[in-house]
Parts: C-alpha cells; sequence; structure tokens
C-alpha cells in the first residue's frame, strides 16, 4: 500500500540529498487565424540537497521540434 504524499514528501526531505525532475514547454504566438506554436523544448534537471536548500545540479534544455515548428516572431 502506498503511503500519503504528505508521508512520501517528508521522507525525502528527511532522507534523500538528490533528485531529478523533467518539465516541458510550448510557447504559442499570435498567428493570422488564431494562436500558434512556435517552439517547444524540455528541460531535464538534477537537483542537490545544501544546507541552503535545494539546488540545481545540472539544466538541459532538450529542443523537441516537430515539422515546421520554430521560433517565429511577428
Amino acid at each position: 500500500m502506498l503511503e500519503d504524499k504528505d508521508t512520501i514528501r517528508e521522507s525525502m526531505h528527511r532522507y534523500c540529498d538528490k533528485g531529478t525532475a523533467r518539465s516541458n514547454y510550448l510557447v504559442m504566438m499570435e498567428g493570422p487565424d488564431g494562436p500558434v506554436p512556435s517552439v517547444c523544448a524540455a528541460y531535464a534537471d538534477a537537483y542537490t540537497k545544501t544546507p541552503e536548500g535545494w539546488r540545481f545540479q545540472r539544466r538541459e534544455l532538450i529542443h523537441a521540434f516537430k515539422g515546421e515548428m520554430r521560433l517565429q516572431l511577428p
């Protein structure tokens, strides 16, 4: 049986000193017929716990272009 989120979060803060996460983003621009995707990518992050709190150990930007999707400014 899984523990509740608060218990898991407390355990992580008490016993873990490293972590990872992946975040995606999509930038939309206003086109002639409405919003259109302009650029998308992801961040692959690694964190480490220090006496001052959680800090980035590594941040990698991963571009995820598909077809004609690229940064287009009006």
